[in-house]
């Protein structure tokens, strides 16, 4: 059990038995009373105070960047769950699209008599047809990617005008980058990127 010398302040290790007899402190030489229990648990309340106090000393302690990330790390995460969601969501879309066109094959163009570059012709026309049936599985997947990156850049304080377009470009409704979600995550980036100090922390 622990007791403080009266004169000194220090603590002390105690046995039990000989809390309230007479005991010498080794730092100042003075003899005094080990304390009651009452006194040890103002002693251990005091304790646990300075820890208290060294636990959250290195909040207080936090540089600029920490703060940075810590203030960017809830939308950076929203970001990339946003895009990839995105990204699984379009990935399913191009995988029907492949089960259709392998079930139905690509179709040959119309007809069109009199036509010499017919080769060519056939050619470009199942070329747009795949393009039509790909495209909206495809597309999407290039903003989606981007978003992600981005977003990952943001967390870790990396390219400030790269960082900020991804939340913009999560704002386009139209690019469907997790839609409400995205736009949501979105405008809490811009909102946080426009903070000064927020800004003056990327590299």
């Amino acid at each position: 059990m622990t007791t403080s010398c009266p004169n000194c302040g220090r603590q002390l290790l105690v046995r039990e038995e000989f809390y309230g007899r007479q005991v010498k402190c080794p730092a100042c030489g003075k003899a005094f009373a080990a304390g009651t229990p009452g006194q040890d648990a103002e002693a251990h309340d005091s304790t646990a105070g300075d820890e208290l106090e060294q636990s959250s000393e290195p909040r207080r302690r936090l540089g600029p960047r920490a703060r940075a990330r810590r203030a960017l790390l809830g939308p950076a995460i929203g970001l990339m769950v946003s895009a990839a969601v995105g990204l699984l969501v379009h990935l399913l879309l191009l995988a029907v699209s492949l089960v259709q066109l392998a079930q139905r094959g690509i179709p040959e163009p119309p007809p069109e008599p009199g036509r010499r570059d017919r080769e060519s012709y056939r050619l470009g026309y199942q070329f747009g047809y795949c393009c039509s049936s790909f495209g909206p599985g495809v597309v999407p997947l290039i903003p989606a990617i981007v978003v992600f990156v981005g977003a990952l850049q943001m967390m870790r304080l990396r390219s400030y005008t790269f960082s900020y377009l991804t939340a913009i470009l999560a704002m386009l409704p139209c690019l469907g980058v997790g839609c409400l979600p995205g736009l949501g995550f979105g405008i809490w980036a811009v909102i946080t990127l426009h903070r000064d100090d927020v800004h003056a922390a990327f590299r």
